[in-house]
């Protein structure tokens, strides 16, 4: 039976689902750091974490701790099934249970470098489109994002994590 849900955020969106999420479920909610004390060796819990070049952050120091049985992904990337695989491979989790979450981009919680990063992708990708005339509207999104940032957050995001959660026959 899980018993919480345990989370990593950097820019506040991780920490937000998390919370949404214990309303709806009625789970406790800790960091990462706090869980490590407040929880035993080896609980069964939630795992809500951000993404950063492909790695779902302190994903292993989670796992080392608990029995991760459900993951959220908080990131600004779609997935679809043959990238939800790659990822779950990649970063090695050990169950099928994976929601990814749209998160967004802080540019105030960022460091200087981050934000030029940032901001070179989409000044690259706008110039991109007006030399090609080719867009999407995901392209549009992520130029808008990059140079204003943006909040994707919302409950019904975390639907289908709540759904299985609520099955009398996830566990």
């Amino acid at each position: 039976m899980i018993s919480a849900i345990v989370y990593n955020s950097n820019a506040g969106h991780t920490k937000k689902y998390a919370e949404m999420l214990s309303e709806s479920i009625m789970l406790p909610i800790f960091s990462l750091e706090d869980a490590k004390v407040m929880l035993p060796k080896d609980s069964d819990v939630i795992f809500l974490s951000w993404v950063k070049n492909g790695r779902l952050t302190k994903y292993y120091k989670a796992k080392k701790y608990f029995n991760v049985k459900m993951v959220g992904v908080v990131g600004i990337n779609s997935y679809d099934e043959t990238a939800k695989l790659n990822f779950i491979g990649y970063n090695n989790i050990n169950t099928d249970k994976v929601y990814f979450l749209k998160g967004g981009i802080d540019l105030t919680k960022l460091t200087a470098v981050n934000r030029s990063l940032i901001a070179m992708v989409g000044k690259k990708l706008k110039e991109f489109i007006m030399n090609t005339g080719n867009c999407t509207q995901k392209d549009y999104e992520l130029v808008d994002m990059c140079e204003n940032g943006r909040n994707f957050i919302t409950k019904s995001n975390l639907n289908d994590l709540i759904g299985v959660y609520n099955n009398p026959f996830f566990l």
